[in-house]
């Protein structure tokens, strides 16, 4: 079915200044907490954020 994750798939969710909120598959939700930063500018943090997340995934880290 087009748009659905596969079964191993898991959930990240963006919380802006309150970090995010990851489900591993077959877990319920963990929030994981920001942290303060003197921000200069926010344009383009989601796409950092996601990168560095598939990054350190793909050199088998764990999620959380």
């Amino acid at each position: 079915m087009a748009g659905t994750a596969g079964s191993g798939a898991g959930v990240l969710v963006r919380a802006d200044k309150d970090g995010c909120w990851l489900a591993a598959p077959g877990e319920a939700p963990h929030h994981v907490p920001g942290f303060p930063v003197d921000a200069v500018d926010s344009n383009g943090t989601g796409d950092a954020h996601v990168g560095s997340f598939l990054a350190l995934l793909s050199q088998g880290h764990d999620p959380l």
